[in-house]
């Protein structure tokens, strides 16, 4: 019961900040948001004991970890990383 009451918590804060990603007008800022909430959903399945859901969210945070990358390095162009990254990992 406790596991579940305690996905429950982390659900609402990964929505509050998915949410809250939507007001957010900087694209770093932004990322970080969704990151953060990527890492809160794979928690809450943690919990819940949801093994796709958590293998999905950790492809996800992956996802968000390059582009927080390449918003850093302005120089190196990841977008084509993202793309084979998103296609292996969706292939699987």
């Amino acid at each position: 019961m406790i596991m579940y009451v305690m996905s429950q918590i982390a659900f609402v804060f990964a929505y509050l900040g998915y949410g809250f990603s939507y007001v957010l007008k900087d694209r770093p800022k932004l990322l970080t948001c969704n990151f953060v909430s990527c890492i809160l959903f794979v928690l809450a399945y943690i919990c819940l004991d949801a093994k796709s859901a958590i293998y999905i969210n950790v492809v996800s945070i992956i996802r968000q970890g390059l582009l927080l990358i390449q918003e850093k390095n302005q120089s190196q162009k990841m977008y084509v990383y993202v793309f084979f990254f998103n296609i292996i990992s969706f292939s699987l």
